[in-house]
């Protein structure tokens, strides 16, 4: 299965670095231009790559605290928690472009979108998240199988990661991103980052699957007391 996974994602990057040397002019490398670029969006850079490793870092500190069948019992249910999220980022990927134009144009109207977009996410999340919980054994058990018992448990908590993480992709992306506050984002990123280490390390020792998975919690209500804390700070200023 990962042979299959990573031929299919090669085949992708492949067909993407085609299209676009057929559609776009090849030139030579100005490394002056270059750096420049690299400088300008280097908090951006931090903030995306901060955002992935927080993503993915509690599954390598559980595996450095814990047993093996701890990590697959966490690891089996945040996958089903990262492809449920997955299905709100092409949608907000795609609003981003005019988001930043309406950054610019139209501040007032970003900023009242925007909270929509959070009301939409929090009413639309809730019956999925009841509906998940309450048939939580059943989806463990047709994903994962019949061994996978403990994952019942770990999905439930992790259940609240949904909202939040949209929230938090929202507000970050949307809402802070788009008004070029790249910089400010990145702090915070790194700061969760930090608490988040911290977290996972006494969760994933401490009570090993499911300390992990209410650590994982904890970190996306910080992360959205934060960045929501910094999108109402710019609001009130404006």
């Amino acid at each position: 299965i990962l042979y299959f996974q990573s031929f299919f994602i090669l085949c992708s990057s492949l067909g993407e670095f085609v299209w676009l040397v057929w559609h776009e002019k090849m030139v030579a490398v100005k490394w002056q231009v270059a750096w420049s670029e690299v400088k300008q969006g280097w908090h951006t850079f931090v903030y995306k790559s901060s955002s992935s490793i927080l993503a993915s870092m509690s599954i390598w500190i559980l595996g450095f605290v814990s047993s093996s069948s701890a990590v697959a019992y966490y690891s089996g249910a945040d996958k089903i928690i990262k492809a449920v999220v997955g299905l709100s980022q092409p949608v907000i990927l795609a609003s981003y472009p005019y988001f930043s134009r309406l950054a610019i144009s139209n501040q007032h109207r970003s900023y009242a979108l925007i909270i929509k977009y959070g009301v939409a996410t929090i009413i639309l999340s809730l019956p999925v998240l009841l509906a998940v919980f309450f048939l939580s054994p059943y989806v463990i058990n047709v994903f994962l199988g019949d061994k996978y018992v403990s994952s019942i448990d770990v999905l439930q908590i992790l259940l609240l990661v949904i909202p939040f993480r949209v929230l938090n992709t929202i507000i970050g992306h949307l809402g802070l991103l788009a008004q070029n506050k790249d910089k400010l984002v990145s702090k915070l990123t790194l700061i969760v980052s930090g608490v988040a280490v911290c977290l996972y390390f006494m969760g994933g020792y401490s009570y090993h699957h499911l300390g992990m998975a209410v650590a994982v919690v904890m970190i996306e209500i910080v992360m959205f007391i934060l960045y929501l804390s910094a999108f109402l700070s710019g609001r009130n200023k404006s």
